[in-house]
Parts: C-alpha cells; structure tokens; sequence
C-alpha cells in the first residue's frame, strides 16, 4: 500500500522540484547558460510526460502544462509545439477528441521546421477528423500528409499515409479511389517488411467489401487480416475486424455467429480500455438485438450507445444509432418518436456528406497533384533549354544554315510543347469537374431519396394520425420535387451537350409567357418560405416574337428561380425593353433584376460554365448540381442570343438576356 501511494505522489514531487528550480533560475538571470540548463530539463520531461501519456492521473497533464508554460517564457520552440502533442495525447487516450484536437492544432501554428514533426500532427488530427466524422477535413490533412511523403519532405508514415487516405475515401463511400489506395499501402508495407501493418490492411480491405455487399470476398480478407492481427497482439485492430465480420453475418441471417464476434470484440477492447471501440460495438449488438426482434434490449443498449457517441463526438456512429431507434419505433407504431430520431438522423446524415467541403478537400488534391506536374514540367524544361544551348553553341560555330534549321526546330518543338501542355491542363480540368458533378450529382440524388423512402416507410401503416400523416407527405413531395428538378437539369444537360435539342420557333406574345412565369414564381416564392420579397414586373410593350416559346419560358424560370434563391430580403424584377441595333436586326433585352447576395466579380466569368456556383465564398446554402445557369447559357446561344450579368456584393445582380425578335 506504501509503495502504491508513493508511485502516486512521486510525479508530484517532481513537478513541484521541477518547476521551483527552473522558474527561480529564470527569473534571476536570462543569460545562455541558464537557458541551456532550463532547455535541458525541458526535454527530459518532456520524455517523461511522452511515456506517461496514458496515465490517468492529472499529475503528467499538470507537468506538460508546466512545461509549456516555461516553454512559452524562454521562446523554446521545440518545448512549446512538443508540450502541444502531449497534451493533445493525453486527451486523445481519455477520448477527449475535442480537446486533442484543439491541442494538436495549436502545435501545428507553431514554427517547426522539421516536415516528420509537422507530420505527427497532420497524421493524428486526420485520424480524429475521420473518427468523429468529419471526412472533408479528415481528407483535407492526410492529402497534406500524403504530398509531405512523396515529395520527399517527410519519412515518417511513408506508407500508413495511403491507408489513411483509403479510409477517408471509404467513408466517403468513393471506393474505387479506397480500393487504389488499399492496394498501394499494402504494396508499400510488404516493401518495408511491416506484416503486422498488412495485416491491417487486409482487415480494412474486408471491411471495404463489406460495404460493397461482397460479404463471402470479405470473409475471406479477414480470414488473412485477423490471423496476422492475432499473431502482433493488435488488440484493438482486431476488435473492429469482429465488429464488421459480425454485421457480416447478421446481413447473411447468422445471428448465433454474430453474437459470438461481438463477445470477442467486447473483451478485446475491455482488455485495452478502448472506448471508442466499446461504442463501435455497443451499434454491433443494437443491430443484433433488431435483427432477432427483440426491440426492448436494442432500445436499451441504443441509449448507451448514443450517450457514448455524443460524450466522444463519433457522429457517424450516432447517426447510424438515430436511424436504427427511428426504424424500431415505426415498427412499434410510435411515429412521432420515429419521426423525431429519424429527423435527428438525417441532420447528421447530411453534415456528415456537406458535399460543398468535400468536394473543397479534394479540389486540393488536384491543386497538389497539378502543382506537382507543373514542377516537372520546369525541371525537365530547365534540362531541356541546358542542351540546347550547348547545341546552339557548337551549331552556330560550324554554320549560319545550322543555326537556322535548328531555330526553326526549336520553334516548332516549343509550339508543340505548349499546345501539350494546353491539351493537359484542359484534360486535367475536364476530369476534376467529372468528379465534382459526379460527387455533387450523387449527394443531390441521394439526399431526397433518403428523405422520401424514410418517410414513406412511416407512411406504410394506417394507424399514421392524419396531422402526421400531412407532415410526412410534405418531406415526400418537397424531396420529390428536389430529386426530380436535379434529373431534368441532367437530362437538359444531356441534349444540349450531345447536341440533340430541336429549336421550334412560332409567333407569341412574350407579355403572356412572363405573365404565366409571375405566376410560377408565385408559388415557388410561397414554397421557399420567402413571402416577403415582392415580385414586379415592368413592361409598357405588348410585342410579338418570332422563337421557342418553351426555350425563352426555361431562360427565365432558370435565372428568375436562382434570384428567389439567393435574395433573403427585398424585391426581384422581371421585365424587358427593345433595341434596334441596325435597321435589319431588331433585338429584345429581358431583365431579372434581385436585391440578393450578389456575386464576387472574380467569380462572374465562370458562372456560366458547368457545375459552377457563385456563392463558395458567402455563408449561404442552397444546394444544386450547378447546371442551371450553364443550361441557360447554351438555350440563349442555340437562340443566336447574348447573356450577361452585372452585380456588386451584398447589393444585388442584373442577368441580361438578349434575342432576336425574329
């Protein structure tokens, strides 16, 4: 009992002779000598704080925290970012996510100069971003992480990184870019010689085909993964691989299997303390206890599990819970308690996939990877101009003639390499904007079909209450309606872009279509919720044209529903006025003028190209694949006319459409 009480008080005892003697010393004197014994002192107790990190007594947090202080009075860098990553450990090992990543942060704004320090801090707050699921940013880091590696600044985690990466892509359900990098970091293990690292590997590659519904092919992945986790005692590893090989059965109607593995992953992660792994499979058996009906157990441990996942910040894991409870009150025909955890799930669901900031993460593996590119490029034009000059030199000493043929081949070779280069880059672009529509095509549909199958499932029983009832069939028809404005902008996109969309031009009245779009936005006014802006119209003409009527009619609903969408307060104007360029060409200019958010004047030029948005820089939301205006853009030029926009931040925007009247 002694011994155990002085193994208490010993760390006590040191920081309180630590800090005494190191504080008076500073404060005496400020010369080298006393800064270099204070900095000495630093570093052994920063080793003695880096070893402790697990420890759950305060005394090694108060240490670290003393050491920072110090740090921070004598400007010891190397003290104050190091002091930084153990604090942020110690809160990582009691699974104070919030707070390790606060610390771990604030390391990073330091001034290291050694790339394998800053990338301990990049590895640990993916890590973290990608537990509590916040994939953007978790993908964001480890992408750092990745250039760190190979562009040779860092050695540390030279292969770990694709792993990394592949479990960012995995979560965000891109798995043929998760499977790339599984391959890689498997490779690059078995390289290195680190079998108990493949070994995880394989584990998480079973775990990707669980997530394809390749159940038997993941089985087998685990069979090799678990094997290697067993012989390198990689407890928690192992754990999570029960985890998913018994929703694996629970999916195959083997309920008996899959409570055998969530045993087995419940002492594993008791035998190590690991919470979070506890809550992992706390979700394990409430799937289990639905799977077999017995709804009173599920709903118990679902409550643990939630108040686990919240206390840790694992919102996937929360999400899936809400869901779960949502699915066994409906079944229970509780369906304002369904209707509330469903509603809590889809919250979460939809931040978890903010499409805006994924598609922000991987913009910048494109930057990186192109600036990468674009480094080649010089280097090897540098070698390039090197020989031929030399060339140049001994040409020009032999003969005018060869000086002349040869310059006329150094033109051609460079006009060549820049019309390469430009074929590159416009390949390069083209290909980044597939996988952003494809990314923002994917979130766009799978949202509402998320909203309209939740709800409908519901819906399925009579007992609904008719005021419930009513609520549910708003989500559906508002989700509906989303899902299906999303698949006509594609299929318009479609006609255009393959050149199948048939102009048929007639004479009409242009006042009588306007008046039918006022009528339109009306109600799409009252369905956005914003019945306070006013819609006016100005025009003093009633003039014929001769054009497609339903073409003119999609410009103006396009362009006048994007200004409903983007002005909170204030009024929109639709209206027209008549130009007679020449004699021969008489043309009309149709206005839709907002009182909204404007747009940036850098971001004007590329509005009306694909997939484009003009508000990344503005805290507003409003979702869309970003076809519309790309849409109008090609309706006005298959009518031989003009579109352009004029605004100013915060103060409005004016679109200008101008045809010709016959």
């Amino acid at each position: 009992m002694l011994k155990i009480r002085l193994l208490f008080i010993s760390p006590l005892i040191f920081i309180f002779y630590f800090w005494n003697n190191t504080t008076s010393s500073t404060y005496e004197t400020n010369d080298s000598t006393n800064n270099a014994a204070i900095i000495n002192k630093i570093n052994a107790n920063l080793k003695i704080v880096e070893k402790n990190q697990i420890s759950e007594t305060d005394s090694f947090l108060t240490l670290a925290r003393k050491i920072l202080e110090l740090s921070n009075n004598i400007n010891y860098t190397k003290g104050i970012y190091e002091s930084y990553y153990n604090i942020a450990h110690i809160f990582r090992h009691r699974n104070l996510n919030d707070s390790a990543l606060h610390y771990f942060k604030k390391g990073i704004e330091q001034d290291i100069h050694d790339y394998d320090d800053i990338a301990k801090f990049y590895w640990y707050i993916s890590n973290i971003y990608r537990l509590t699921g916040n994939y953007s940013n978790a993908l964001r880091y480890s992408i750092i992480l990745k250039e760190f590696v190979e562009s040779g600044k860092s050695s540390k985690y030279s292969y770990q990184v694709y792993n990394l990466l592949a479990l960012s892509y995995q979560s965000l359900m891109e798995y043929d870019l998760a499977k790339d990098y599984y391959e890689k970091a498997a490779s690059h293990s078995m390289n290195y010689g680190d079998t108990a690292y493949s070994g995880v590997i394989f584990a998480n590659i079973g775990k990707l085909l669980y997530d394809l519904g390749r159940y038997d092919e993941s089985l087998e992945y685990f069979k090799k993964g678990t094997a290697i986790e067993k012989k390198f005692n990689l407890y928690g590893s192992l754990g999570n691989s029960y985890i998913t090989i018994a929703n694996i059965f629970l999916e195959k109607d083997i309920p008996d299997s899959a409570f055998v593995y969530l045993n087995k992953a419940t002492k594993l992660h008791k035998k190590i303390n690991n919470k979070l792994g506890l809550t992992f499979t706390l979700l394990g058996v409430c799937q289990y206890y639905y799977k077999i009906k017995d709804y009173k157990n599920a709903l118990f441990f679902l409550d643990l599990t939630i108040r686990n996942a919240e206390s840790y910040s694992l919102n996937k894991v929360l999400s899936k819970a809400h869901q779960l409870k949502a699915n066994i009150h409906a079944e229970q025909h509780e369906y304002e308690l369904a209707y509330k955890h469903f509603d809590h799930f889809f919250k979460i669901y939809s931040h978890l996939y903010d499409v805006k900031e994924i598609n922000k993460a991987k913009a910048l593996e494109q930057k990186l990877a192109h600036q990468e590119r674009e480094n080649n490029l010089v280097e090897l034009q540098l070698k390039k101009q090197k020989t031929i000059n030399i060339l140049l030199f001994i040409v020009v000493s032999l003969s005018a003639l060869v000086v002349i043929i040869i310059s006329y081949y150094l033109v051609k070779v460079k006009h060549f390499n820049k019309q390469l280069k430009k074929s590159k880059e416009k390949a390069e672009e083209s290909d980044q904007l597939k996988s952003q529509f494809l990314n923002n095509i994917s979130h766009e549909i799978r949202t509402p079909l998320n909203g309209i199958i939740g709800f409908s499932r519901i819906l399925v029983d009579e007992d609904v209450e008719p005021e419930d009832k009513y609520s549910f069939l708003l989500n559906i028809e508002e989700s509906s309606d989303k899902l299906i404005n999303t698949i006509e902008n594609i299929v318009e996109m479609a006609h255009l872009s393959t050149q199948q969309y048939h102009i048929k031009k007639s004479k009409f009245e242009l006042n009588s279509v306007l008046r039918k779009v006022e009528s339109q936005i009306k109600n799409f006014i009252l369905l956005k919720g914003k019945s306070h802006i006013d819609l006016n119209l100005n025009f003093n003409h009633n003039i014929e044209i001769y054009s497609d009527k339903n073409i003119i009619t999609k410009i103006i609903l396009h362009i006048i529903k994007n200004a409903v969408l983007f002005t909170e307060d204030g009024s929109i104007e639709l209206g027209y006025t008549i130009s007679n360029e020449n004699q021969t060409n008489e043309t009309i200019i149709i206005y839709v003028k907002d009182t909204g958010i404007g747009i940036p004047q850098e971001k004007i030029d590329i509005i009306f190209s694909t997939f484009q948005h003009g508000e990344d820089n503005i805290n507003i939301k409003v979702g869309g694949t970003g076809l519309g205006l790309s849409i109008v853009s090609k309706f006005v030029q298959l009518l031989k006319g003009k579109i352009w926009v004029e605004s100013e931040i915060n103060k409005g925007s004016t679109f200008y459409i101008s045809l010709p009247i016959k």
